[in-house]
């Protein structure tokens, strides 16, 4: 999708295999994926432009299950009561005032990595129960 003000929503959602692939640009950006119960690559959110928005939550992924390529201004995403296994959640963001929050996860294994650059870089990371590798900025 690309555009001015794209909204995507996806929840109560069951995949296998390859389950979801996301590739926006545009302006206003909003992307919701909640409720959901991943198996093997999961989910691709690959975005750009201004003001894009991610919000993924309460989410049960396997293996790979989480990649955010991002790039833009006014990068806003947010990952929380996740229960992540093997490599769960990467995010590759570049641009300018680019926000990121994990919060309340129980990864496993290799759980989060961070590849960003750019300027206003802000990162939360909270409320964690993570287990061998656990995060990597």
């Amino acid at each position: 999708m690309s555009g001015q003000n794209v909204n995507t929503t996806a929840e109560y959602m069951i995949p296998n295999k390859i389950s979801m692939i996301f590739c926006m640009s545009g302006q206003n950006v909003n992307t919701t994926a909640e409720y959901m119960i991943p198996n093997k690559i999961s989910m691709i959110f690959c975005m750009s432009g201004q003001n894009v928005n991610t919000t993924a939550q309460n989410m049960i992924p396997n293996n790979i299950s989480m990649i955010f390529c991002m790039s833009g201004q006014n990068v806003n995403t947010t990952a929380e009561y996740m229960i992540p296994n093997k490599i769960s959640i990467i995010f590759c963001m570049s641009g300018q005032y680019v926000n990121i929050t994990a919060k309340n996860m129980i990864p496993n294994k290799i759980s989060i990595i961070f590849c960003m650059s750019g300027q206003y870089v802000n990162i939360k990371v909270k409320n964690m129960i993570p287990n061998k590798i656990s995060i990597i900025f």
